[in-house]
């Protein structure tokens, strides 16, 4: 519940409610250094994971879970920033069919490569170029549930906090690290630096994904959605895989393809599965 004598804001042109919406456009979230956030799963993950908040947004009127409502409170007591707005003025600044009436304004954690934490397990992604902020944020939430390392987002694709990726990460985007690599090349040198052995994948590979045993550490480099990887980085992977394709569709969702090849990956490096190695080719 709001604080007695807490001002509500109703207008949409207020300043708070213009600047959420200017961070739906990239170069607003670049300039600032935030992002918006809307829903209690996202906002939760972003209190658990300790992200720096700026404020929260809240409309009482829209809020429907205990949940949300003892998230809020537990925020005001804690002397948290937190703005009240109408249910009027909250709906024009969400792009859900059914507005939560909580979101938060959140500090960008802006990495580069070098602040990514390499260990002999890591299991990263590389994204070349990706286009569909929607799979960003299936492969961010598919990263987080494999115990993943980090996502390393190459060349002049979409960014991990764009709305669309937030929403699609389910939270996701604040446990698991994202880098910004400018090129192949930066990425690649990286690779080669921190001992990650590169597996590429490509419908011509001779070698099927649920073949082999992958190695480790593991950076698993996607291509964009409609071209596919470089021929640079293809050429420099250690191991190639492909997806069979059985029916008459060319080609499978990005995060699709991802979510099929990390469990894998993980599904080798379970204890009990070890022993189904005599089946299976060595790479070394």
């Amino acid at each position: 519940m709001s604080p007695p004598g807490s001002r509500v804001i109703t207008s949409t042109s207020n300043p708070l409610a213009a600047r959420v919406r200017k961070l739906r456009a990239r170069k607003h979230r670049k300039a600032e250094g935030a992002f918006y956030v809307e829903g209690i799963r996202p906002v939760r993950a972003a209190i658990d994971r300790a992200a720096h908040i700026e404020i929260l947004i809240v409309a009482e009127t829209l809020l429907t879970s205990a949940e949300a409502s003892e998230v809020v409170e537990a925020q005001r007591a804690a002397g948290a920033a937190v703005a009240d707005v109408s249910g009027r003025v909250f709906s024009t600044l969400s792009e859900r069919d059914h507005p939560s009436g909580l979101g938060a304004i959140v500090a960008t954690n802006a990495r580069g490569l070098e602040d990514l934490e390499v260990t002999p397990s890591s299991l990263f992604v590389g994204l070349q170029s990706a286009g569909n902020p929607g799979n960003v944020g299936a492969i961010l939430r598919t990263l987080d549930a494999v115990g993943g390392s980090g996502l390393v987002l190459i060349g002049d694709g979409v960014d991990a906090f764009h709305p669309t990726a937030v929403k699609a990460s389910m939270g996701s985007v604040f446990s698991v690290p994202v880098a910004r690599a400018a090129s192949d090349a930066h990425s690649l040198e990286w690779a080669k630096r921190c001992g990650l052995r590169l597996v590429v994948t490509s419908a011509q590979a001779a070698v099927q994904y649920s073949s082999v045993r992958y190695p480790a550490p593991t950076l698993l480099m996607l291509g964009s959605e409609g071209g596919g990887l470089s021929s640079t980085v293809m050429k420099r992977g250690e191991l190639a895989v492909r997806i069979p394709m059985s029916g008459s569709a060319s080609s499978l969702n990005l995060a699709v393809a991802a979510g099929i090849l990390l469990y894998e990956i993980r599904r080798g490096r379970q204890p009990d599965t070890l022993s189904e190695a005599e089946d299976r080719c060595e790479f070394s």
